[in-house]
């Protein structure tokens, strides 16, 4: 009985020892370094009919400060990381915006000026992804990100002084070169801060501002062209008396000198909100820093001791042996129905945590350390023939968002609508793939499975794009709800597949 009362008294303080920053204990009569002794006490005194208060207890206490702290990450730093993403959205695609209110024409330049420009734009977007995301990892989010958003911006802005088409090419080229590493260094960041199957939901609220971008810049653009109207907006009504401002400054300048600002002033707020690492968030306490840390670096090292089924969350909690008093207090907490997001991560095994932090010694940086680039990181992201196959299906199943994006003002407006209302009706359509994505990664996550929602989405797509092309040239509304279908499954696979290929990449520590 001494022996079983010592056992319980050490799984009840070691915890809270690690939360609060001291070092665990390490002596030749620890329990860790006895896990043969343990059989018979896991076996008699462990039984889900016959739990420990003391452990309980534990249990309990953890559990809270996961929820809180991933809490507070969902409701501070991803929204922020989401706004960043939804402005940088609006920023790549108003220029079909305000091409609808007459950009070229008024610049003086051609629409095949602008399908030239849009081009480029994604010729230099595309290429120049890997060296933008390993710019992003060299110099870290938290002042990359910032800086390259506020320069594209600043781009933004400068659409109103437009008149020529050297002009126009340039600045769409510069700002497909700063936009190219924000979307693989925001994932990037975001995978430092939740776990495997915590990570699709997150990421497809993410990227799910890409579709809200394509809704709210369609109300953005209705509003702003309805106060600031050109002759062909205002519906044969006679403008000659209005304001002189409104006729000085054109709807489309207008738009981009707004949604300019609006990133520059949203970008600039990033060098003081976003953290280099969870020991920095300023939003957490002190516990819940540490906690951040140490459940990230659980999960990876349990994928990196090959154990637990597939890349599941269940595999984090084997990175180290354990006796059969841990699997015993593990399986009762299962019992229990602790929520799936925290399985594995609040198991008895406290007393290797601090290592698994910080993997080698405390001289290696906190693993949401939000930079470090090693030569290893780089040669197997090349050599990898899994990523290189992954790119190209991701690719292929970006281009209808992303052309949607860009071209959909001018679609919906060859169905009959002016250019006001266009913009409008953007919004329906980019809404129903906003919903489908979060239902979509919900499932994904819930079921812990990638390939069915991601060929589910395909399906939708292919349905969408089938009845766009087919029907009759002047059957508008079937037209536009088949638009609706073909969103709705256009931003799926992306961001799963990210999340695929994330889960399945080993986990990596730098010096």
């Amino acid at each position: 009985m001494p022996e079983q009362y010592e056992l319980q008294k050490r799984a009840e303080h070691e915890p809270l020892r690690l939360l609060s920053g001291e070092d665990p204990v390490r002596d030749p009569d620890h329990p860790s370094n006895h896990t043969t002794a343990m059989p018979s006490l896991a076996h008699s005194h462990l039984s889900r009919s016959h739990s420990i208060p003391e452990l309980d207890g534990v249990k309990s206490q953890d559990e809270d400060l996961n929820t809180r702290t991933v809490r507070k990450l969902d409701y501070v730093l991803l929204p922020y990381l989401c706004l960043l993403f939804l402005l940088n959205a609006l920023d790549r695609t108003n220029i079909g915006n305000a091409e609808t209110a007459n950009f070229t024409r008024d610049a003086g330049l051609e629409p095949s000026d602008l399908n030239l420009a849009v081009a480029l734009f994604f010729i230099f977007f595309v290429i120049l992804q890997p060296v933008g995301a390993t710019a992003g990892r060299k110099w870290g989010m938290a002042t990359y990100v910032p800086t390259v958003m506020t320069l594209w911006g600043l781009c933004t802005a400068i659409h109103i002084w437009i008149t020529k088409r050297w002009e126009l090419i340039s600045i769409r080229i510069f700002i497909g070169i700063l936009e190219a590493g924000f979307y693989p260094t925001t994932v990037a960041y975001i995978s430092l801060f939740y776990t495997r199957y915590e990570f699709a939901r997150r990421l497809g609220f993410f990227y799910g501002q890409y579709a809200l971008a394509g809704a709210l810049g369609g109300v953005i653009s209705y509003a702003v062209f309805k106060a600031f109207p050109t002759n062909d907006q205002t519906d044969g009504r006679d403008t000659t008396s209005e304001d002189a401002r409104i006729r000085k400054w054109k709807s489309w300048q207008v738009l981009f000198a707004l949604e300019g600002i609006l990133t520059i002033i949203v970008a600039m707020i990033g060098f003081f909100w976003l953290p280099k690492q969870a020991k920095s968030a300023w939003f957490l306490r002190a516990d819940e820093r540490n906690w951040a840390d140490i459940r990230i670096a659980r999960e990876r090292q349990g994928a990196d001791a090959g154990h637990g089924q597939g890349y599941g969350i269940g595999a984090a909690e084997s990175y180290q042996p354990r006796s059969s008093f841990e699997q015993g207090h593990n399986m009762e907490q299962n019992a229990d129905g602790i929520e799936e997001e925290q399985e594995g991560l609040l198991s008895g095994q406290q007393h290797d945590e601090q290592s698994a932090v910080y993997h080698a010694g405390p001289s290696r940086e906190a693993i949401t350390f939000h930079k470090g680039l090693s030569t290893a990181d780089v040669v197997d992201a090349v050599t990898d023939w899994k990523v290189w196959y992954l790119l190209v299906v991701n690719i292929c199943s970006s281009v209808p968002s992303v052309a949607f994006t860009v071209f959909l003002p001018m679609i919906v407006k060859g169905l009959g609508f002016d250019s006001v209302r266009a913009n409008l009706m953007m919004a329906p359509p980019f809404l129903c793939g906003f919903v489908v994505l979060l239902l979509f990664t919900w499932w994904s996550d819930k079921r812990k499975e990638r390939i069915m929602p991601i060929l589910c989405g395909l399906v939708i797509n292919l349905i969408g794009l089938t009845g766009v092309v087919m029907l009759p040239s002047q059957a508008y509304l079937p037209r536009y709800l088949a638009l609706c279908v073909l969103l709705s499954g256009s931003f799926v696979a992306s961001p799963l597949t990210v999340a695929w290929l994330s889960g399945n990449m080993e986990g990596k520590y730098y010096d």
